[in-house]
């Protein structure tokens, strides 16, 4: 019976005992991760206006006139602007 209790003390003496910690293993990863490049497209000038520098004392005709040569300026300084920002996304 002594051999028993002390096979059952030696076994939870040796439980009860703490071994160090097992250091974590570092491991170096190299992950590729895309980066976008900045667009770089030319700047789009703004139009100048003609409905801007008029006199205010012209006639109606030729202020919608104006407006409507502005407005196919405008039209065409749109057009520009969508094309540079379709070479970006691309």
């Amino acid at each position: 019976m002594v051999r028993f209790i002390s096979l059952a003390a030696l076994a939870l003496g040796a439980c009860a005992s703490t071994c160090p910690p097992a250091l974590p293993k570092i491991e170096t990863v190299e992950v590729s991760v895309p980066i976008r490049k900045p667009c770089e497209v030319p700047p789009v000038p703004a139009p100048a206006y003609i409905f801007d520098s008029m006199d205010p004392a012209q006639p109606i005709d030729a202020k919608v006139a104006a407006l409507l040569e502005d407005r196919l300026k405008q039209a065409q300084t749109e057009r520009l602007l969508r094309a540079a920002l379709d070479g970006c996304t691309q």
